[in-house]
Formats: C-alpha cells, sequence, structure tokens
C-alpha cells in the first residue's frame, strides 16, 4: 500500500506535470514502522524529481512542526484560519464551527473595545 500510494503521488507529479500536492488530515494516518510513510513520501518524491521545485503541503490538525522541513515538507495548511474564514462569511455556527464562531466573536469584541496594538 505504501508504494502504491508514493506512485501514485509520482504519477500526478511527474505525468501531469503537478507543481505541488496537498495531503489531507496527514494527523489521521497511523505508522509505527521505523520510517513513517509521510517521510518515505517526501523523500522518494524529493528523490525521484530531482531539481525540480515540488510543493507538499500538510494539513495537519495537531500542527506539528516535525514535518516542516525543505527535505520534507513546504508548508502546512492552516485550517483553523480557513474555518474562521469560513464562519465570518457563512455565519454557520454549528458542529465544530462552534468553536471557531467564539473565536471570531472574541476578536470582533476585541477590536470594537481596541487594539492593544497601537501605532503611536
Amino acid at each position: 500500500m505504501r508504494e502504491f500510494v508514493i506512485q501514485n503521488a509520482l504519477y500526478w507529479v511527474n505525468d501531469f506535470h503537478f507543481d505541488g500536492l496537498r495531503l489531507d488530515a496527514v494527523h489521521s494516518i497511523v505508522d509505527d514502522s521505523p520510517v513513517h510513510i509521510l517521510e518515505e513520501f517526501a523523500q522518494r518524491l524529493r528523490a525521484e524529481t530531482g531539481d525540480r521545485l515540488v510543493h507538499l503541503i500538510l494539513e495537519n490538525e495537531e500542527n506539528q512542526a516535525r514535518w516542516l522541513k525543505p527535505t520534507l515538507y513546504t508548508a502546512q495548511w492552516n485550517d483553523d484560519v480557513h474555518h474562521v474564514l469560513h464562519t465570518a462569511v457563512t455565519g454557520e455556527t454549528t458542529g465544530y464551527y462552534r468553536e471557531y464562531a467564539a473565536i471570531l466573536k472574541s476578536s470582533a469584541e476585541r477590536w470594537r473595545r481596541g487594539s492593544s496594538f497601537k501605532v503611536k
């Protein structure tokens, strides 16, 4: 299965010339192998695409910085920002958007009172 996942990514990057891939919900990947699949995935893509710049982006709910290295992953998708913006635009406050609505409300109240970050 590991090889299938890696070969599939290489197929998209090499045959269709994708400049990057975003891996969704990597915090849900459980791997107790000596080399985690996320590490092998990134290393193989980097090795097999040569000097070509390929962006590898993670969506990692746990915000684990250990994956953010030039030899592994380029960036991390910030779902928290997405959810706050979604709540602001749509007004949706149910389910897991409830906590983001609270963040948005708290931020709005702070700005109404006046931010402590004033330029003098």
